[in-house]
């Protein structure tokens, strides 16, 4: 699924990885799936999809190769 592995500096002190961010996003549609007022459920489902987007994108200029 990923052309390798990368770590990604989200937030101090806290790395992410590929696999996070997708379990993040189906963590999310659950949520969606699940809560009361679905329309602001998707839209924070719309801005963590974007947000994994932006990531993948951008991760080979924040990312931390780590050794085999």
């Amino acid at each position: 699924m990923s052309n390798g592995f990368f770590m990604v500096y989200e937030e101090p002190h806290t790395l992410f990885g590929e696999d996070d961010w997708l379990r993040f996003r189906d963590e999310m549609r659950e949520e969606v799936r699940l809560h009361p007022d679905w329309e602001e459920a998707a839209s924070a489902l719309r801005m963590a999809e974007d947000h994994l987007k932006w990531i993948k994108e951008n991760a080979p200029r924040f990312a931390l190769p780590l050794a085999a």
